[in-house]
This record gives C-alpha cells, structure tokens and sequence, in this order.
C-alpha cells in the first residue's frame, strides 16, 4: 500500500508525535509498504523532498512558525501545489493524518477528501492543549474546537493512541474507531543502550535512582520532581532528568546535591540511563497521548510512577505494573511512595510492565492495525461525518 504519513513536525525536531511517526513509518517499510511522510519545512534551506537511508520518503511544505516553534502556519505556494498535483495523480492509497489542530493536517484533508483517498486521523491528546497561561488557555481552546470542526467536515473516520483519548475525543462529538496504540520495540532499544556509565559519571553510588526523560517544560512536572528530590536529599535518592526545554536553567539554577541535570541525550544514552535506573518518575499535566517516555522506561523494568495521563491505565491497568498517581497528589505524597519502592513493596511491578510492553505496545501490532483501518476505510468509501 502506498501510505501517506502527515506530521507537523518531524526530524530533527522530535517529540511523541514525530517519535510515533518515525517509528510506525519504519514498521510500515519493513512490512513492504511505499511510506511518503509529510510534514513541515523548518527552515527555508530544507530541500522539498529527501529519502530517508531506511528507505521511505519525506516531503516538506514551506511553513511560518510560531509560539516558540511548537505550531507551524503552511504556506501556499509552488511547493505546495506540486504536492497537491501528486493527490490528483494518484500517488497515495491512504493518509494518515496525526493530530487534530494543524493546517497541515487540514490541507492534507482535504486533499484526500477531493480526490478520494481513504483517510484517518489518529489523535495523540487526552486533554485540552495548554501553555500554563489560563488567559492564552482559553483562546487555544476555542481554536482547538474549531479546527476540530472544519477538520470533521472532511474526515469521518478518527482513532487515539489511547483509550483515555478516546474518551477525550467524544468532547468534540467524535466516536473513535478504536486505539492504534504508541509502541515501543523493546528489545531494540534495550540492545542499542550505549555503554555510558552514569551511576559513576553522576557519583550516584548504590542510590534508589530516579529518571525522568521529556521536555523541560513545567507541565511536564519537572517541578514537582524537584520538589520530591529535595524532600528526600539525604534518603539514599539520586534524581536524574535528561531532556531539553525553557525551564533547564532555572532547574540548574535551584538543584539540590541528589538532583541532576543531563541535558538532551540521543537513543542510546536514553537507553542506558534507564537500565541504571530504578524508578521512572513522570508526573505530567501536558495533554498527553500516550508518551513514549513511559512505554521506554516500561520497556527496561523500571518501576513506574505517573499521573493520569493518557495511556497510563492502559499500561497500567493496577499495581501489579506500576503506580498511578491522583491528579492532585502532592509532592509529599509522591515521597511516600518512592519510601514505599525503596522498601521494596512494589519490587515485581518492573517486570510485570516490562512483559505487557513485549506482549501488547509493539510498533508491528500497530503497523498491522493501522494497514487494516485503511483498509476498512476503502472498503467503505469516503463518506461525510
């Protein structure tokens, strides 16, 4: 099948989105399909249309950016008519639009939908988007709706990388098909660990070692994560946060002795930083989908605690497999259980989630359900909402 990926973004800026794409496009490519992503130009510099060495093709339209590179405004021109010309020629047999609230996730709608190719949105929120600004909050949710409802004009058919998402798609009238769940390979990443030693690089000795991995910005709960770690400094706990965002500096700034930072890290050192970890800490209020962070972390037996967020309970159905934080848990709260893990009364939950990861969030199962929803879209034919 000759598969069109749409993704606002994609590498090298990279995120859950552009994770859940690169991914299910590499999986759709070794199952033989002719995979095109979609996306964004991020500089005027980036040629229209490269190949990646895995073998599939990316095309980029001219975009604007805005509000610190997290929302791109396409711009008509050559580049995007040339595009528009390969929907009218019959180069694609289904899109696969990713996310609800973009324009290109828009144009690529309605290019699919005048010339009749299937098409499905996969949706990776759970919750309203937000900048932690309440004024800016609420303009950002009236446009969520109402992209939402000229997105709704073209396309029917709509799935979420959760079932928390869901859920949270009937808050714009729509009854998801189902789940095409985020995945994780998670043998290969286990065998692409890198050899760096952080327990000794950190002087983190024989500590209960606590990671969290994601972008630094407070709604991820990068906050409360410092909070804890000054709560239990002298307790035989080292914290250690690998990503790169806004909040970095002040976090530096204002890091008490088990607290450290490491900056952004590629694949492997990801990998290898939570093998040499013993609990995974991700306490988010970000309208998450379903974060690969978690499934990561899941992937090499760390012990899970998170907030409600978006594929939490799928990953987590009780506390055989981790621990679900109360979205109003404090960081006191989150003390007394990290004292309770360290005691050892969560001591199998890391294996338990390790196995559910290998038997139910691998990228072929995914690759395989998102071939049978175009599928099923086909069959069909393309129909109004």
């Amino acid at each position: 099948m000759k598969v069109l990926l749409v993704a606002a973004y994609y590498y090298p800026h990279m995120g859950g989105v552009e994770n859940y794409t690169a991914h299910l496009t590499e999986s759709l490519v070794a199952e033989g399909h002719d995979v095109t992503v979609l996306t964004s130009k991020l500089s005027k510099e980036d040629p229209y249309e490269e190949r990646d060495e895995v073998g599939y093709r990316i095309v980029r339209l001219p975009s604007r950016h805005f509000v610190n590179q997290r929302y791109p405004l396409l711009q008509k021109g050559s580049e995007t008519r040339r595009f528009e010309e390969e929907f009218a020629a019959g180069s694609f047999d289904g899109v696969v639009i990713n996310t609800r609230y973009y324009p290109i996730s828009l144009f690529a709608a309605a290019q699919a939908r005048a010339y009749g190719v299937p098409c499905l949105v996969v949706d990776h929120s759970s919750s309203y988007l937000t900048m932690g600004q309440p004024a800016v909050d609420v303009v950002i949710k009236a446009y969520e709706h109402l992209v939402t409802a000229f997105l709704k004009r073209k396309v029917s058919n709509y799935y979420a990388v959760s079932q928390d998402g869901v859920t949270w798609l009937k808050t714009f009238g729509i009854q998801a098909r189902g789940v095409l769940n985020n995945a994780v390979d998670a043998d290969a990443f286990l065998a692409c660990a890198s050899s760096r030693d952080f327990r000794s690089e950190l002087g983190l000795g024989g500590d209960c070692v606590v990671t969290f991995t994601g972008r630094l910005i407070s709604e991820k709960g990068v906050w409360t994560c410092l909070q804890v770690a000054k709560c239990l400094d002298g307790e035989g706990f080292s914290f250690v946060m690998a990503g790169e965002g806004p909040e970095f500096d002040k976090l530096q700034s204002e890091a008490p002795s088990n607290f450290h930072l490491v900056g952004r890290l590629d694949a492997p050192d990801v990998a290898a930083l939570l093998v040499q970890s013993d609990v995974f800490l991700f306490p988010s209020m970000y309208p998450e989908g379903f974060p690969s962070s978690l499934l990561e972390a899941a992937a090499v037996g760390c012990c899970l605690i998170t907030t409600p967020i978006g594929g939490s309970r799928d990953l987590i159905p009780d506390e055989r497999y981790g621990i679900v934080l109360k979205r109003s848990s404090s960081s006191e709260e989150i003390c007394e259980v990290l004292r309770d893990v360290k005691r050892g009364l969560f001591a199998s939950c890391g294996d338990c989630a390790s196995a559910r990861v290998r038997e139910q969030f691998t990228w072929r199962s995914t690759a395989d359900a998102v071939i049978a929803a175009l599928t099923s879209v086909s069959q069909e034919g393309v129909q109004d909402y």
